[in-house]
C-alpha cells in the first residue's frame, strides 16, 4: 500500500482526508444512535462549521455557513457594531440583578421580552 502512494503526496493526503472524514462520521453516527439523537441532529453536529440548519413550514434545510471574513465593515458600521456588543452587555449585566429582570417585565407588552425594552433602552440613550 506505501508503494501506491510513493511519490504522490497529493493522492496520499486526498484520501487519508476522506478516510478520516469517514471515520469521524461513522463515529458521530455511532454515537448519536447510542445517545438516541435523530438524524437532523446528527448532521447538525458532523457538520456544525459549515453548514446552518434551518426550518420553515416543517421541513428543514441546511445553507452553507455565511463566509464574514470578505466583509469590508465601514467606520460607521464598526462603531455601531462596538456599541451594540456593549449595549447587549450592559443588558445582560442589568437583567442578572435581583429585581431588574420582574421590573422589566411589568413594562413587557405582549409579546414582548424584558432583554429587548432593556436593550432599546440602552440604545437610544447611547
Amino acid at each position: 500500500m506505501d508503494r501506491f502512494f510513493e511519490g504522490n503526496l497529493f493522492v496520499f493526503l486526498f484520501f487519508n482526508s476522506i478516510y478520516s472524514l469517514i471515520y469521524s462520521l461513522l463515529t458521530l453516527i455511532i454515537m448519536a444512535t447510542l445517545k438516541t439523537d435523530t438524524p437532523v441532529e446528527v448532521l447538525r453536529e458532523a457538520y456544525r462549521d459549515v453548514a446552518v440548519f434551518r426550518q420553515f413550514n416543517g421541513k428543514i434545510y441546511m445553507y452553507a455557513k455565511p463566509d464574514r471574513l470578505s466583509i469590508k465593515w465601514s467606520d460607521r458600521q464598526r462603531a455601531y457594531r462596538q456599541r451594540f456588543k456593549r449595549a447587549n452587555q450592559m443588558a445582560k449585566a442589568i437583567l442578572s440583578e435581583p429585581g431588574k429582570r420582574e421590573e422589566y417585565l411589568a413594562k413587557c407588552g405582549p409579546g414582548e421580552k424584558p432583554y429587548w425594552i432593556l436593550l432599546r433602552e440602552i440604545m437610544n440613550e447611547q
